[in-house]
């Protein structure tokens, strides 16, 4: 239970109300989240940058992923997916963004995320601010073979090693 929720709860005399929304799947809880979170004003750029890529990963998933692929199982289906650059078109234009950047931010956030998963804690201190690492830097991990992600990484957190 949040603390806030709890603190409510316990404190009868306050007034509040809860508002229950029904989503039809994980990625449409996980798009609404990051939505909520750009409101915020004390993010980082970092973190505005990321919760931007992840809304747009989040919602083209929620409206069934890819929408080049021909593979699609019936032309009902096809007629109910969202068009990707419609949403991200309009996700740019929530956060007074291009297009491009958001897309960016989708390679930025995908960068984070493999720099997570080879070294845990690390996405808290690049979102922070506390660890710098380019816009750049991410987009050259996300598109990095799979064998070679631990070493771009190194690279990335240690240029001075790199061997010549």
């Amino acid at each position: 239970m949040k603390p806030r929720y709890r603190i409510l709860k316990k404190h009868g005399f306050i007034k509040f109300e809860v508002e229950e929304i029904q989503l039809a799947n994980k990625y449409e809880a996980l798009a609404w989240i990051c939505k909520n979170q750009l409101g915020r004003r004390n993010l980082t750029p970092e973190q505005k940058y990321y919760l931007m890529g992840k809304q747009y990963e989040a919602e083209k998933a929620a409206h069934g992923g890819d929408r080049k692929s021909t593979d699609a199982k019936s032309s009902s289906l096809k007629a109910n997916l969202i068009d990707s650059s419609k949403t991200c078109d309009r996700i740019a234009e929530e956060n007074g963004v291009s297009k491009d950047t958001v897309i960016r931010a989708s390679r930025y956030m995908r960068g984070v995320e493999i720099a997570e998963e080879l070294i845990p804690g690390l996405k808290q201190s690049i979102l922070s601010g506390q660890t710098k690492v380019s816009k750049a830097d991410m987009h050259r991990l996300a598109k990095a073979a799979y064998n070679d992600r631990a070493q771009t990484l190194q690279d990335i957190l240690h240029p001075e090693l790199k061997a010549e």
